[in-house]
């Protein structure tokens, strides 16, 4: 009996499903929602993605399959001509809304002041040179989009800037409330990108679509200023109607 023909029919054997939303992996949905609508128009590559982005093919294709799986991705064409299109921008922003709580993923430091007028004059320079705005200070400082009147000051940083600033600004680490807020951010590599040069387009709108993440369920008047976010952001705004995300709840 001879060699049996192998089947044209048999099915390609696909990368497992992966969490889109991960540290690494989410980094190529920054970059998809930010170059709206070329990404979904024109399309993108693997490895154009990859390559943009400074990360391994690899970590690209998987979250592109697995939201291919889901439909919010669409693919054309073949082998190492196939190229991809964000078919639903707005079911991927209600998705990651549904999946992320800055609470659950981020380190927060809670700060009081030991010296409100002090700090105010520098809080300039607290901004500009040893943080990078966050929630309600990067809607008002960034994207002047502020709506709230919150006497606050929010930032990113990491662990040890958090304890080098706490010395350099007295400021009064405490368990509830805050003055000053410091963020340990589960999305570092966006903050960093965007810090290299904040007028950069893309990068700028990828940290429109990190602030609005982070305020959403924020539970200090959050949701009112994402709304207003929303609304004056061209990155965000163009994904729909904002009745279809005010009232999204976490899984």
């Amino acid at each position: 009996m001879g060699k049996a023909k192998r089947s044209n029919l048999l099915p390609e054997i696909e990368p497992a499903l992966v969490d889109p939303f991960s540290k690494k992996g989410a980094l190529a949905l920054f970059w998809l929602l930010a170059r709206r609508p070329a990404a979904s128009e024109g399309g993108f590559s693997v490895n154009q993605a990859a390559r943009e982005l400074g990360i391994m093919p690899f970590t690209v294709h998987r979250v592109v399959r697995t939201l291919e799986y889901d439909g919010i991705i669409r693919a054309q064409g073949i082998a190492t001509k196939k190229r991809f299109h964000l078919a639903e921008p707005k079911g991927l922003m209600i998705r990651w809304i549904r999946h992320y709580q800055i609470q659950r993923k981020s380190k927060l430091h809670r700060y009081g002041l030991s010296n409100p007028r002090e700090f105010s004059s520098r809080r300039q320079e607290f901004l500009g040179a040893f943080v990078v705005p966050a929630l309600h200070t990067a809607a008002q400082t960034v994207f002047r989009a502020g709506v709230t009147n919150l006497l606050t000051t929010e930032g990113y940083t990491d662990g040890k800037g958090a304890l080098k600033l706490a010395r350099k600004f007295g400021l009064i680490e405490q368990d509830r409330g805050y003055e000053v807020l410091l963020i340990e951010p589960y999305y570092l590599e966006v903050v960093r990108r965007f810090n290299k040069d904040r007028s950069d387009p893309i990068w700028k709108s990828a940290f429109a679509v990190l602030t609005f993440l982070d305020l959403y369920h924020f539970p200090l008047r959050g949701r009112e200023q994402a709304e207003v976010l929303f609304r004056k952001t061209p990155a965000l705004k163009t994904l729909g109607p904002w009745a279809e995300f005010e009232a999204i709840e976490v899984f």
